[in-house]
């Protein structure tokens, strides 16, 4: 899990930032809005840092709330709930096939 994107987006409460973070990031899941780029494409890298840098106010503020939503909706008590539920439902799963 890539926490210093979230950490990045949740102090940012101003609606100033613009997050960059790579599509291989376990965060690129989740928050959708960041400019996703791949690592290995500086290419990408380069036009997409210059996006940032004369991103409008209005695009910006619009991407920072949307990312914030979803660290805000997204609990440690909502991912140990889905965490659990999988897990119980692969051992159902596991149990269905030994008795086959």
């Amino acid at each position: 899990m890539n926490l210093v994107a979230k950490e990045f987006v949740a102090t940012h409460s101003r609606d100033d930032g613009v997050l960059i973070l790579s599509e291989l990031a376990g965060a690129a899941v989740e928050l959708k809005d960041a400019l996703l780029v791949n690592p290995y494409d500086s290419d990408q890298i380069a036009r997409e840092l210059k996006h940032a840098l004369e991103m409008d106010e209005d695009e910006r503020r619009r991407r920072m709330r949307a990312l914030r939503q979803v660290v805000e909706d997204n609990t440690l008590g909502k991912w140990s709930q889905a965490f659990l539920y999988a897990l119980h439902a692969a051992g159902a799963s596991l149990g269905e096939r030994s008795e086959n």
